[in-house]
């Protein structure tokens, strides 16, 4: 219920004049002991506080006491005049700073009206060039799915079953001959922000066609990782998206189909680029991993087929990532942004262990975006390493028992010849494995052949790989050859099983 406005002229006069005088006093008392200027600024900021402005609407209009201030049909009649209704509050507070919404390219956008922004720890200060870092995790949105220390930011309609796409994802393996990863750049000529020594001649917003500047650069860094853990690598450094930006994609799809039937080998794609973040008001953003100095976050995107492409394994994919995911959340918490899953699929249908990384954004400088290049490829390697490890125990328990109780045979002298060679016969002469280890790699080298020892003459043996069969006086009078390929120490492993 309202209280009654009082109608006595006399009780209102009263009421200005002692308001009058108590500020005349104030702003005496102000003038004497402090600031002049400064009290005539915190006076025009106190009047125009919106607080205020309730506080003495409410006074005069005689309204009730509410926490939530004026009622929505106060505000109706108020809003009437521009002069009382502007200083009113709005019902929810204005974010003290608005989110950035996500800039991406064109090619990796979904139609517009469907992103949306990661919410993100608060802004720290602004770097000198007042480009605003922030750590991103997952939000509140029913776009993300979280499981344990793994997000996804789900374009799609379709659901993702953490837990279940963890327990079936494929293994990475550095083991065999020929290289095992493919990094390209659909989007090459993308850029940092320059500092220091990173000064380029830009070619676009960002973009330069300096390759020790561009993504080419950051590919490079992550080829070294690999290649220090002696996993072998092809790094495409085609510029696929100059001087055309537009069907970008178009134009990288075909050199990783070329690069994938030379390369037979491989395991692992990686289109490697930049990710930009801009705010409405045109502020620039970075993302940091907060758990590692002047480093870049990583963002991993998936394709499907959502968008009725065809695309039969992006299950598969999409469960390397999280995997992938899960191993740089352990060892670094905030390394990795959620990962965004989308409706096109960005060449990743060529095969299976296709993934596109975002290092860094464009307000990222270079060294921060190299930093997390190299930390996300270690800890590919990791994986990669821990799978080769699991291999060599299996193989060991697979041959234990012949290596243990089968007979033993030195087939070459190590110290003569260009290979050293020794073999382990079973008891029944069934079954048999051969080694070989490569001393000696020269241009022109003969094909050496090696005899094997205590086997059946009469009895077919088969090469388990291959398929290829011999008999036992073939290969213990003519021999096998032995594969010619370069590389110090190459080392060859070859089991035969009596079959007839």
């Amino acid at each position: 219920m309202r209280k009654k406005r009082t109608t006595r002229p006399w009780a209102r006069g009263l009421r200005t004049g002692a308001s009058v005088l108590v500020g005349t006093l104030a702003l005496w008392l102000a003038w004497l002991v402090g600031d002049p200027a400064a009290a005539l600024d915190n006076l025009r900021e106190l009047a125009g506080s919106a607080q205020v402005s309730l506080a003495l609407l409410s006074s005069e209009l005689g309204l009730e006491e509410n926490p939530d201030g004026l009622s929505h049909w106060d505000r109706l009649v108020l809003a009437q005049s521009s002069l009382l209704g502007s200083p009113l509050p709005s019902a929810q507070p204005e974010p003290s700073s608005p989110p950035p919404e996500e800039s991406r390219d064109l090619l990796e956008l979904d139609p517009a009206g469907e992103d949306e922004e990661p919410s993100a720890s608060p802004p720290s200060a602004e770097t000198p060039e007042g480009i605003i870092p922030r750590t991103m995790v997952a939000g509140s949105s029913a776009k993300y799915v979280t499981s344990g220390n793994v997000s996804v930011y789900n374009h799609t309609d379709y659901p993702v079953d953490i837990p279940a796409l963890l327990e079936n994802a494929p293994q990475l393996s550095a083991s065999g001959e020929g290289p095992k990863v493919l990094i390209y750049h659909s989007h090459a000529t993308e850029s940092y922000s320059m500092e220091g020594t990173d000064v380029y001649e830009p070619s676009g917003d960002h973009r330069t066609l300096d390759t020790d500047k561009n993504m080419v650069r950051v590919g490079e860094e992550m080829k070294a990782v690999f290649e220090a853990a002696g996993i072998g690598v092809v790094h495409d450094t085609t510029l696929y998206d100059y001087p055309s930006y537009n069907d970008a994609y178009n134009r990288s799809v075909q050199g990783v189909a070329e690069n994938l039937k030379k390369y037979p080998s491989i395991v692992l794609v990686l289109d490697v680029h930049r990710d930009a973040l801009v705010a409405n008001d045109g502020t620039i953003y970075k993302v940091v991993a907060g758990t590692v100095d002047d480093c870049a976050q990583v963002m991993m995107v998936l394709g499907s087929d959502a968008s009725g492409q065809v695309h039969p394994n992006w299950k598969v994919n999409l469960a390397l990532a999280l995997s992938i995911q899960s191993a740089l959340s352990d060892k670094w918490a905030t390394l990795a942004r959620p990962l965004v899953l989308r409706p096109t699929r960005f060449n990743q249908h060529l095969s299976t262990g296709t993934i596109l990384v975002e290092v860094g954004t464009h307000g990222n400088t270079l060294q921060e975006a190299i930093t997390a290049a190299r930390l996300y490829t270690r800890t590919v390697v990791e994986l990669m390493e821990r799978e080769e490890v699991k291999e060599q125990v299996a193989r060991y328990k697979k041959y234990a028992d012949l290596v243990r109780n089968g007979d033993y045979y030195r087939l070459s002298d190590p110290f003569r010849d260009v290979c050293a060679a020794w073999a382990f016969v079973s008891e029944k002469k069934d079954h048999v494995l051969l080694n070989v280890v490569m001393q000696e790699i020269h241009g022109n080298m003969p094909v050496s052949y090696v005899r094997l020892k205590g086997l059946q003459a009469d009895v077919l043996y088969e090469d388990t790989e291959s398929g290829k069969q011999y008999y036992g006086s073939a290969l213990m009078k003519a021999g096998i050859p032995v594969p010619v390929e370069m590389g110090e120490y190459r080392a060859f492993q070859t089991e035969f099983r009596a079959v007839g």
